[in-house]
């Protein structure tokens, strides 16, 4: 009807209906919980490298320095903290405010990787982190992961990819046969996970596999559900390439 001033805008090109032809691009929303396809403002913070070293001066304090560029600091019992900085040079950080806070199993096995790649060509190369955490009883435990893809060219960074790519159940065979109930091929690690990888300018999605005679002692449903593919990092935006 004309006339009407309240009437809705056009959709947006980016989700008109388009052929299927084509391998083109494929713009993803948001998939299930704990999956995120963004970019995402994240918090972060400022800090001084006198601040850093006092706090390591804390006792059972540890850091990692990765290229220079990008710091790892495990405090006892406390999930890690990742800080970057834009060159060696610079004496103030940016903290990812909070990014694992979420892993809270207790005394646990940790461990941080960060790799890093321009995806979309322009600043600063994107970074991708890989945690990974263990929680062990005395036969065995559980073993988790997740990916993390963030643009730190931008203030405040942006996080452009989510991921949970691991749960894996473990069982220690020494344990089990002191019990009379040796472990059959297959049954020491059993569950699922995925791979996040750079390569080129793309981002690398694996599907998901299962590990394992019974893979289902895993939880297939906590690992992020995005289809696997390539994806790229291209004017904002994070896209499927078909």
């Amino acid at each position: 009807m004309s006339g009407q001033s309240g009437a809705k805008p056009p959709k947006s090109p980016a989700v008109a209906p388009r052929p299927a032809a084509a391998s083109r691009p494929e713009q993803l929303d948001v998939m299930a919980v704990g999956d995120s396809i963004g970019p995402r403002p994240m918090e972060a913070s400022r800090v001084g490298t006198a601040q850093l070293r006092a706090e390591l001066a804390e006792e059972y304090t540890t850091a990692d320095t990765i290229t220079g560029r990008f710091l790892v600091v495990k405090p006892l019992s406390e999930t890690p903290r990742v800080l970057y900085r834009a060159s060696q040079r610079d004496t103030v950080w940016t903290e990812l405010d909070g990014l694992l806070n979420r892993y809270e199993h207790g005394d646990q096995q940790l461990g941080v990787e960060i790799r890093q790649a321009n995806l979309d060509g322009q600043g600063r190369p994107e970074m991708l982190i890989h945690f990974y955490s263990a929680i062990y009883g005395s036969g065995g435990g559980t073993t988790y992961a997740s990916d993390y893809v963030i643009d730190i060219s931008s203030s405040p960074p942006q996080l452009l990819l989510q991921a949970n790519t691991r749960y894996i159940d473990e069982a220690f065979p020494a344990y089990a046969a002191m019990h009379g109930e040796p472990l059959k091929a297959g049954e020491a690690e059993q569950g699922y996970e995925r791979s996040i990888k750079l390569q080129g300018r793309e981002l690398l999605v694996g599907p998901i596999e299962a590990i394992g005679l019974n893979p289902e002692l895993g939880d297939r449903k906590a690992l992020t559900q995005l289809p696997a593919g390539r994806y790229r990092y291209q004017r904002g935006q994070v896209l499927r390439i078909r």
